[in-house]
């Protein structure tokens, strides 16, 4: 192949995988409702779980993430994309507006129920682009209609990588497996989880450190086959005397074969 239908083949590749994380990436099917469209709405990443022992009735998410992903052509290497989300899920009040100020730049969340969501088109991607949506700088300002907020504004740490393995890298549940990172400075807390097909999961936290080791004894629940592990640092502040959870993640996912 020459270099020059080795670049279209790779650009081509990125638009598709870009476009497949918006289709795959994220959590429980109860957190996926059918947009007004008819057609459902993508997934979101996964969020932290731990505030403290607080259960906020709201919950605000920025979410700066970057995925591993293979190209599925011989002889070039995983790619990473940097895909910029927010979502705003409601238990309480009726705000009927949600926006994410980042960088300077306003972002209008989609909104669907009580639930808001923000998720760069697929038509808008352009082949070859490794960073799409949401741009983050050091914090994100949310803004809501019909619901007021007493503090609304959180820190997203800078970007986070797993560093010591790759899209399609072998979990092996009968040894110890290691989860290790770079990146994710200025996030407080950080939450390791390993999903399966079935989405059945394992996780740990904490504050310090860039690596955890999962023993056999957690991973002999997970099926075999694909999964994913997903590394987050982050931080929360809560808002209107803790119904409120404004919260900055970075997030880290990579795709593993389950054995």
């Amino acid at each position: 192949m020459n270099a020059l239908n080795k670049t279209k083949s790779l650009r081509f590749a990125l638009l598709l995988l870009a476009i497949g994380l918006l289709a795959t990436t994220g959590c429980k099917k109860d957190e996926n409702p059918a947009g007004a469209g008819g057609g459902g709405r993508p997934s979101l990443p996964q969020t932290p779980t731990n505030f403290g022992g607080v259960a906020p009735q709201n919950v605000l998410v920025a979410v700066r993430g970057s995925y591993s992903m293979s190209t599925g052509i011989p002889g070039l290497p995983n790619v990473e994309i940097d895909l910029g989300q927010a979502v705003a899920k409601f238990n309480q009040g009726s705000p009927t507006a949600v926006s994410v100020v980042a960088g300077g730049q306003t972002y209008n969340l989609t909104k669907d129920g009580n639930t808001f969501y923000y998720i760069p088109s697929a038509t808008n991607i352009q082949p070859g682009a490794t960073s799409i949506g949401i741009e983050y700088g050091s914090s994100a300002q949310f803004n809501v209609q019909g619901y007021n907020l007493t503090t609304n504004t959180v820190a997203v740490p800078s970007r986070i990588s797993i560093s010591n393995f790759g899209s399609g890298a072998t979990l092996n549940r009968n040894s110890n497996f290691t989860v290790a990172w770079t990146g994710g400075s200025g996030g407080n807390f950080w939450q390791v989880f390993i999903v399966d097909s079935r989405g059945n999961s394992v996780t740990q936290e904490g504050t310090s450190g860039s690596s955890v080791t999962f023993a056999p004894s957690q991973l002999s629940g997970l099926a075999t086959g694909t999964g994913q592990v997903i590394a987050l640092r982050y931080n929360y502040v809560f808002s209107n005397n803790q119904e409120t959870v404004l919260v900055g993640e970075a997030i880290s996912t990579v795709s593993v074969n389950i054995q």
